[in-house]
């Protein structure tokens, strides 16, 4: 079996202790929390790509984001589907957002919301009785 998904979870593993440890900061300037979103961004491309990247070395042909991310739901790969949809919706708005305000809703749903979306794909479940999961060491204490 090939690494190509493995590189994908190693590099989402990275940038979502980054991310995590970043949404634990308070009094955020606006830059800052531009930042964040952007990790955001990056964090979930590589989750979605990371989910998309396993079933295809073991034959199973997933191309686009909605298709791999109700194919992974299917397989159990993550635990919420529907999160993971609005994730996908939320971060193609995002990325094609310039007004303070959806900037500012974005930022809470990130916060609030996504950051639990993320952590559900940080056990990857590869059903051979191998787990891949987001190191606890690698956490900061903030």
């Amino acid at each position: 079996m090939g690494g190509s998904w493995k590189q994908s979870f190693l590099a989402f593993e990275r940038l979502y202790v980054r991310l995590n440890d970043s949404l634990k900061l308070e009094s955020l300037s606006d830059i800052e929390k531009a930042g964040i979103l952007h990790w955001y961004e990056i964090a979930f491309e590589l989750g979605w790509i990371t989910l998309k990247d396993y079933p295809q070395e073991t034959g199973v042909e997933v191309r686009f984001p909605r298709n791999t991310i109700k194919e992974a739901f299917k397989n159990e790969l993550i635990q919420d589907g529907d999160l993971w949809i609005e994730m996908l919706e939320k971060r193609s708005l995002m990325s094609h957002t310039y007004d303070e305000f959806t900037a500012s809703q974005s930022f809470q749903l990130v916060r609030d919301e996504f950051i639990h979306g993320i952590l559900s794909s940080s056990t990857l479940n590869l059903g051979n009785g191998n787990i891949w999961y987001i190191r606890e060491e690698l956490f900061t204490d903030n």
